[in-house]
């Protein structure tokens, strides 16, 4: 089940754009391959800003537990996606200002990193993306913003050790014994 989220529900509480990390994702979705065996799914729900075009969520393959969050929207104009990366940069610096930070800024690339506790929000900007023609993301420049486990955290290894076990438990049962006796 989705648990309601409260008005005040934020990256500290582990959420964003309406999901909560570590719950289980029960909508129904689009699976695209994710990384490794876990599940990517277009939220089909989300609470998100206007100029935030698609939200996603990538999934444990069995308990479907929501290991990160993310929204993006892609621009034509590097122009275009710098300023809503740096709008953004300044609306999180402000309401995580309590939160460790960090930025990287190169010509076709800036990422400012948040971390506090359990959580790390990331906020990039990357492009040119020439070879992201296809499809209805086919702009060049990719505005992303995420939240997923601190990977230095408990919480993060217990998430990695359960998507893990899932993994093997889902991969066990796609093939007969005799399929892969032997190998």
């Amino acid at each position: 089940m989705l648990y309601a989220m409260t008005a005040n529900a934020d990256a500290n509480d582990g959420d964003l754009f309406g999901y909560s990390l570590g719950e289980r994702y029960s909508e129904q979705g689009n699976e695209e391959p994710g990384n490794g065996e876990l599940l990517l799914i277009a939220a089909s729900n989300p609470v998100k800003p206007t100029a935030v075009d698609r939200v996603y969520v990538l999934l444990t393959p069995i308990s479907r537990s929501i290991g990160k969050i993310a929204g993006e929207t892609w621009y034509e104009s590097g122009e275009d996606a710098l300023v809503e990366y740096e709008r953004f940069r300044l609306i999180l610096r402000d309401k995580y200002s309590h939160w460790e930070s960090d930025e990287k800024a190169e010509q076709h690339f800036h990422v400012s990193n948040f971390v506090s506790g359990d959580y790390k929000l990331t906020l990039q900007v990357s492009g040119p993306h020439e070879g992201d023609q296809a499809g209805p993301y086919n702009r060049a420049f990719r505005f992303l913003l995420t939240l997923n486990f601190n990977p230095k955290t408990k919480a993060a290894i217990d998430f990695e050790t359960m998507a893990k076990a899932e993994i093997d438990q889902s991969a066990a049962g796609r093939y007969s014994k005799e399929e892969v006796q032997g190998l």
